[in-house]
């Protein structure tokens, strides 16, 4: 299944990027390796103002330990620009102190509220923490300010997946689609928002391509291959549910293959034997089979 949600865009809006120039990927990175060689001397100095104080904690405190960014140590940090809250809110992710840099980028965007960067930034490491309502506000606050970023839509699609707001999710989706037509992963997550909504031929549509292609994101192709079973199943088709299930097996060793194929023929069984079963044969899921955790990256 699909990570999370996000909406669209179709060119990008540069007239609220404020003071923090709207950079390409690679470009991006430079400028927040120096800008962190930078950051990381402003914060030296702030770290050696902050162990002149004594230790709180007594003899028991470890010296060499870095402590915990309190609230109101945080509007002591020396930064004048945004893209200094971004960069240390990023280094914090990195060390997996995502509650400390959401309070870092919501410092931030007390000083600079018009920043996209931030508020999507913001959103992103909430939705680490699956914090996806929170995310969802931020994103959507993002989107207010560039409307039109690719970026932003992937993510706020996989979000509102999450929150099981399927018809949104699909808007975002094809907002990234208009940039990046070829997505598998995106496209997988927009059939399978369809299946949701039970608009299982239209999810076809959008499904077999991924399944028949000769794709390298076995992801994708995988998740699409699953749901493409699901709703043949919903649309009555069986037995070509039942040969795209041999197909998949023979592909992808995954117990979620199995458990839909023992419940396809257990379902074309009791049709058989035109003996209505006592208890419907349930669908399967990839959660029931543990087989897929859901999650936005990368992209």
């Amino acid at each position: 299944m699909a990570r999370q949600t996000f909406t669209g865009l179709e060119s990008q809006d540069f007239r609220d990027w404020e003071a923090t120039p709207t950079l390409a990927n690679s470009d991006w990175s430079v400028v927040v390796f120096i800008l962190g060689l930078s950051l990381g001397w402003h914060l030296a100095g702030y770290r050696r103002r902050a162990a002149a104080d004594p230790p709180a904690t007594g003899d028991t405190a470890n010296p060499e330990a870095e402590p915990d960014l309190e609230p109101q140590d945080l509007t002591e940090l020396p930064f004048t620009q945004a893209i200094q809250w971004l960069a240390y809110g990023k280094d914090l992710e990195q060390a997996d102190q995502y509650e400390t840099a959401i309070a870092v980028y919501a410092e931030g965007l007390k000083r600079f509220p018009r920043n996209f960067r931030l508020w999507h930034e913001q959103g992103l490491a909430l939705a680490k923490l699956q914090r996806f309502e929170e995310a969802i506000a931020s994103y959507d606050r993002a989107y207010e300010l560039r409307p039109r970023d690719p970026s932003l839509a992937h993510e706020r699609g996989d979000t509102l997946l999450q929150l099981e707001r399927y018809e949104e999710a699909i808007t975002a989706f094809d907002i990234y689609l208009k940039y990046t037509p070829d997505s598998e992963h995106i496209r997988s997550d927009r059939g399978y928002a369809l299946y949701q909504l039970g608009c299982y031929e239209e999810a076809l549509q959008w499904l077999n391509p991924i399944v028949q292609s000769q794709s390298s994101d076995r992801y994708s192709v995988r998740h699409a291959h699953f749901y493409q079973i699901n709703c043949l199943w919903q649309l009555g088709e069986l037995e070509t549910a039942l040969k795209s299930c041999r197909e998949a097996m023979r592909q992808y060793p995954d117990s979620c293959f199995k458990e839909q194929q023992e419940a396809l023929r257990q379902r074309i069984a009791d049709l058989t034997s035109d003996a209505e079963p006592s208890k419907p044969t349930p669908e399967p899921t990839l959660e029931s089979a543990a087989a897929v955790s859901t999650s936005s990256e990368n992209t």
